[in-house]
């Protein structure tokens, strides 16, 4: 199993798109080598979907959800981020079993929307 320690790797802050697609990066090669992963979420205080979506949300467009429903796991969230965490995973799952059209229709929505 590879433990990855989220605020040793990308601090206590995890807000940025960036940091979470380098997170996902980690956890793909992780599922390459053919592992499974924990996420170690202990010591973060600030998680946003940005970068859970860049992170873990992406992995649905690689991987067969019941696969990462084996292979993926994660520790140390309060239940807020919980919540939040399955959010994205929900809508990662509704993203990619959509229709291409449909998918770049809620990307085009995605960027007219502002932050």
């Amino acid at each position: 199993m590879t433990r990855i320690q989220i605020e040793k790797d990308f601090g206590s802050i995890c807000v940025d798109s960036t940091d979470g697609a380098s997170l996902g990066e980690l956890i793909r090669e992780a599922l390459v080598r053919g592992e499974t992963v924990c996420l170690d979420f202990t010591g973060v205080s600030t998680l946003t979907s940005a970068f859970l979506n860049a992170s873990v949300g992406s992995l649905y467009g690689m991987y067969p959800k019941e696969r990462l429903d084996r292979d993926l796991s994660w520790t140390g969230l309060d239940a807020a981020d919980e919540d939040l965490l399955r959010l994205v995973q929900r809508n990662a799952v509704r993203f990619y079993a959509a229709a291409k059209p449909q998918q770049d229709i809620l990307r085009a929505t995605r960027q007219t929307i502002p932050d």
